[in-house]
C-alpha cells in the first residue's frame, strides 16, 4: 500500500467528524486530545469500510456537558510532567517548540559511591572531571553523572542512584541543564500533585461530581484500566458474549497505548529485554465492528478514554479516571484488562451479592484462578446445587517496594462453607484485579487521584477505605473470572516510566516517594520519615505524607484499629495471622464489624 500513496495523506471523514491519516503505519483516526485509532495497513480498507471513526465517536459519546472532563484534566497533568520528559520527547521528535542547543549542566557535590551502568557510547574515561562532565552534557539523554574511580580517572555513567563503593569511589550526579528541570522523584511528584489539585479545584471540569445514586435495575459498570494490553479486546468480548444480560452491562475503559516508535518487554528476570515492537491495538475496535458488539457500542455500552503510553501513571491513578466514566449503574466491578469470564457471570455475581447481610454495601473479591482472555473454551455457568467455594485473601507478606514497606496478599484456604452454595463467605482483603460491589462505593468512597505510579499497595488502600466506610468484604462462593498472571511477553508500566523519564531508577524512586501517603492512610510509621522533605510556604516540594487526605481518608463508620484487629494484621511489626473466623468460614466478630460501633 505504501507504494500506491505518498508517505502521508489526510482525508476528512465528514460523516464521522474524524480526520483520517494514512501513512506507512496504517490509518489513524485523529482526535483533539493527541491520540488516535491505529490499524495496520493490511486491513485498513476493511476498517475504513466498517467506519473505525464511528467506533471512536460512539465509545467517547459519554463526553457531554456537565460530565467529568477527564481529558481536560489529563491535559493539565500531561503539561505539568512534560518538562521532566524532555529527553524522551526530543528523541521521538515530540518536544514542543524550538529545541534549545545543549548548554552547560550543573552537578551535585561529590558524594561517596559509584553510579552504575554505561550510557550510550559506553563508560568513556577522562583524565579530568571537567572533560567527563562536558561529555555527559552532550549525552544527557542517557548520562546521569560522573564517577571518579579508585585510580583517579573519571567515567561517565548512566545510573542515577549512588551505590556504596568499597574501593572509595565518589560520584557527581547531573542536576539540570539549560532549560531542563531537576528530574528528581520529589520534583516530579510535586508537579503532578499541583496539577491534580488545580484540576480537582476547577469546578468547570466536574471531577468531584456525584455520579449516583445507583438506579437499582441490576445494571453493572465494568471498570477496566488497560496499559498497552493486547488482551484488552478479547477481555471486552468475553465480558459481553458470556453475560446472561449483556443489555445491562456497561464497560468503562481507560486505555494507555503506544502508537509509534514502540518498545515492549520479553523474557523474565535476568533474561528480561526491552525491544522494539509494533503499535498497540485499540481495545474496542474489533468488538465494536463485530455483529455482537456494534449495536451495543452504538447504544453506549462501551465508554472509552484513549490516552498515550506516557500517560500511564500506574493502576491506582487509572482507577480514579475509570470511576469518572461511571453513570449510576447498580453494581461496580473492577478487573484487569487480561481477564476471561464464566458463562452467566453477571447473574451469578448479582445472586451472590444479594445474599450478603450488608447488601448493597458489600465487596466480593479474591485473586481469580489463572486463565487467558484469548481462551475460547467453554466455562459452564455455575451450578447452584453444589458447593464450589473459592479461596479469599486473608494473609499478607510484607515487602520493600522502592525503599518503603507495603503488603502483598495471598490466596488463603478455609473450611468448605456450609449452606447456600451462592452465599459468599466473609473475607479480609480486596484484590485490585477483581472486585464486585454495590456502586454506592463510587460516591461514598471516591477513588484517590494522588497516588500515581504505585503498583504495590493499592489493594491495602482499597481494603481499609472500603471497610472503614461500612462495606463488608467477602470472597466469592463461586469464581466467575480468570486472570492472566506474570505476562512476561508484555511491557510493564514501570518499564515505560523509566523510559519516559530517561532514568532506569525513576519508578522505584517515585514509589518510595509516594508510598508514605499509604502509610499516612494507615496511620503507621514510614521508614526514613525523619528525612522526608516537607511541603511549606517557602518550598515547591509536595510531600505525599503531609498532604491532607480529606475525602480520600479512611471512613468514619469503623475504625482503623478495628480493621487491623479483624484481619489479624500489625503493619508496623510486619505481622499477619489468618483469623480463626476466616479459617472456619464463619462471620467475623459482630463487635468489630458493626457499623458506628463504639470502636468507630
Amino acid at each position: 500500500m505504501n507504494q500506491l500513496m505518498p508517505s502521508s495523506i489526510l482525508f476528512f471523514a465528514a460523516a464521522t467528524h474524524a480526520i483520517v491519516a494514512a501513512d506507512g503505519r496504517g490509518f489513524r483516526f485523529l482526535r483533539g486530545h493527541g491520540t488516535s485509532l491505529t490499524v495496520s495497513s493490511s486491513n485498513a480498507t476493511r476498517v475504513l469500510d466498517a467506519d473505525g471513526g464511528h467506533v471512536q465517536r460512539v465509545t467517547e459519546a459519554w463526553q457531554r456537558a456537565g460530565s467529568p472532563d477527564v481529558y481536560a484534566f489529563m491535559d493539565g497533568v500531561r503539561t505539568a510532567l512534560q518538562p521532566f520528559e524532555r529527553d524522551y520527547l526530543e528523541g521521538r521528535g515530540e518536544w514542543p517548540g524550538k529545541v534549545d542547543s545543549v548548554s552547560a549542566c550543573s552537578y551535585d557535590v561529590a558524594r561517596p559511591g559509584f553510579l552504575g551502568g554505561c550510557p550510550q557510547g559506553g563508560c568513556r574515561v577522562f583524565n579530568s572531571l571537567e572533560e567527563a562532565q562536558k561529555a555527559c552534557d552532550l549525552n544527557r539523554q542517557s548520562c546521569s553523572g560522573v564517577t571518579k574511580t579508585a585510580n583517579a580517572l573519571f567515567e561517565v555513567r548512566e545510573g542515577s542512584t549512588i551505590n556504596s563503593s568499597p574501593s572509595g569511589e565518589i560520584s557527581y550526579l547531573r542536576k539540570t541543564c539549560g532549560g531542563e528541570y531537576s528530574k528528581t522523584a520529589q520534583n516530579v511528584y510535586s508537579a503532578f500533585s499541583r496539577a491534580v489539585e488545580n484540576g480537582m479545584a476547577n469546578s468547570s471540569l466536574f471531577l468531584l461530581k456525584k455520579l449516583g445514586p445507583p438506579r437499582g435495575d441490576d445494571s453493572i459498570f465494568l471498570s477496566i484500566a488497560s496499559y498497552r494490553d493486547t488482551s484488552c479486546g478479547p477481555t471486552l468480548r468475553r465480558a459481553f458474549e458470556r453475560a446472561k444480560h449483556p443489555e445491562k452491562l456497561f464497560v468503562g475503559i481507560v486505555q494507555m497505548n503506544c502508537e509509534r516508535q514502540c518498545m515492549t518487554g520479553t523474557g523474565w528476570g535476568e533474561t528480561r529485554q526491552w525491544i522494539p515492537s509494533g503499535p498497540d491495538p485499540d481495545c474496542a475496535l474489533e468488538f465494536c465492528t463485530s455483529r455482537l458488539g456494534r449495536p451495543l457500542c452504538d447504544e453506549g455500552h462501551v465508554r472509552m478514554m484513549r490516552l498515550e503510553e506516557k500517560d500511564a501513571l500506574g493502576p491506582y491513578f487509572s482507577r480514579f479516571l475509570n470511576s469518572r466514566l461511571y453513570r449510576a449503574e447498580t453494581y461496580f466491578m473492577q478487573i484487569d484488562s487480561h481477564t476471561n469470564f464464566r458463562q452467566d457471570w453477571d447473574a451469578t455475581m448479582v445472586s451472590q451479592i444479594k445474599r450478603t447481610p450488608n447488601y448493597p454495601r458489600t465487596i466480593i473479591s479474591n485473586y481469580p484462578p489463572s486463565g487467558a482472555a484469548e481462551d475460547k473454551s467453554v466455562w459452564s455457568a455455575f451450578d447452584a446445587s453444589r458447593q464450589e467455594g473459592s479461596p479469599g485473601l486473608c494473609s499478607a507478606i510484607f515487602e520493600e517496594s522502592g525503599g518503603a514497606t507495603t503488603a502483598r496478599f495471598e490466596r488463603t484456604d478455609a473450611e468448605e462453607p456450609k449452606g447456600d452454595a451462592l452465599s459468599p463467605p466473609f473475607s479480609c482483603f480486596i484484590a485490585a484485579g477483581f472486585f464486585f460491589g454495590g456502586a454506592q462505593l463510587v460516591d461514598e468512597v471516591p477513588f484517590d487521584p494522588y497516588m500515581p505510579w504505585m503498583f504495590m499497595g493499592e489493594e491495602l488502600a482499597f481494603t481499609i477505605r472500603f471497610w472503614t466506610s461500612g462495606f463488608d468484604i467477602h470472597r466469592p462462593a463461586a469464581d466467575v473470572v480468570k486472570h492472566e498472571y506474570v505476562r512476561s511477553e508484555h511491557p510493564k508500566f514501570w518499564e515505560s516510566v523509566n523510559m519516559i523519564f530517561s532514568d532506569p531508577g525513576m519508578h522505584n524512586d517515585l514509589t518510595a516517594c509516594v508510598l508514605p501517603r499509604l502509610h499516612h492512610l494507615l496511620s503507621v510509621s514510614a521508614p526514613g520519615a525523619e528525612s522526608t522533605v516537607l511541603a511549606s510556604a517557602s518550598s515547591n516540594i509536595v510531600d505525599p505524607a503531609s498532604v491532607p487526605l480529606g475525602r480520600y481518608s479512611v471512613g468514619s463508620n469503623r475504625s482503623r484499629q478495628a480493621f487491623f484487629t479483624l484481619v489479624g494484621m500489625d503493619f508496623d511489626k510486619h505481622v499477619s495471622e489468618v483469623p480463626e473466623w476466616y479459617k472456619q468460614s464463619k462471620p467475623p466478630p459482630e463487635r468489630l464489624r458493626v457499623v458506628n460501633s463504639r470502636f468507630a
